[in-house]
């Protein structure tokens, strides 16, 4: 059995799961997230030194891990897997690795930009913070990242032998620029999300953590579903399931039915 352990999100109303349960209640129209310093994250030494998008991505990966109760290891782990999703994340850095080359020539570029230019350096940084030396991913597929990476995350605990997934779905818009290209595949607001996904034995009380099953559903039985989300939207909708099924303590099965271009998924929680 697979089971939800941790969640966390970086939203522009704050960090914590609450606050993008919160956001809908409120109608809230920013869509921006604060800088990583704005949060002033104490349970983690060196953030400053990582690019900011990694930055988001630990800070949401390590508030996963509390939610889900764990210490962060001291020695290597290779049953935990990391995935991540990143977009457009990385085109802040390449901006400014541009803006600084055309200013002081190629030569003279600082390297400190570099890193931040790579789309898998999110992962990277993760599993090196957190000593996770199982599989490292990185997904970049537009609007269907976040829940390919899931599906992807699903997959590996079925197949391999690892113990857990990590998640982390970074959503960072582009800088003002380069932004009408693909706004029309943007999500609502930026986040940066995590989900700790783990194997678990049989019977194992649910207030320990959230089961997850998930079944392709062949196009002929698309019609049954009447709630239907886009990929865009699977994230925040999965996080905000998780955490009140965890607060309220439903005893009901939850279902979210999840559209990508080729495929229809039906996701069971409880």
């Amino acid at each position: 059995m697979i089971q939800i352990k941790g969640i966390s999100s970086i939203t522009p109303l704050g960090l914590g799961v609450e606050e993008l349960s919160a956001r809908s209640l409120l109608n809230d129209k920013a869509n921006l997230l604060a800088p990583p310093e704005f949060y002033n994250y104490k349970y983690l030494s060196g953030l400053n030194l990582l690019p900011k998008i990694s930055q988001y991505g630990c800070i949401s990966v390590y508030e996963a891990i509390r939610f889900a109760g764990y210490a962060v290891n001291s020695e290597k782990d290779s049953k935990t897997a990391v995935i991540v999703s990143n977009n457009y994340g990385s085109i802040h850095a390449i901006k400014d690795m541009f803006i600084d080359a055309d200013k002081y020539g190629p030569k003279g570029v600082n390297p400190r930009f570099f890193p931040g230019t790579v789309l898998n350096v999110v992962a990277g940084h993760i599993s090196i913070k957190f000593r996770f030396s199982g599989p490292n991913i990185t997904v970049s597929e537009g609007v269907e990242s976040g829940c390919k990476s899931l599906l992807y995350a699903y997959e590996l605990l079925n197949r391999e032998d690892l113990k857990r997934v990590l998640v982390c779905d970074l959503n960072i818009f582009p800088p003002t620029g380069y932004k009408k290209p693909v706004e029309n595949y943007l999500t609502e607001f930026e986040h940066v999300s995590t989900i700790l996904m783990e194997k678990v034995d049989e019977g194992v009380d649910r207030k320990e953590g959230v089961s997850i099953a998930i079944n392709n559903i062949s196009e002929s039985k698309n019609e049954y579903f009447n709630n239907k989300i886009m990929a865009s939207e699977f994230t925040p909708k999965l996080l905000t399931n998780v955490y009140k099924i965890l607060k309220y303590e439903y005893n009901s099965q939850t279902e979210i039915q999840v559209s990508t271009d080729d495929s229809l998924f039906n996701i069971i929680l409880n």
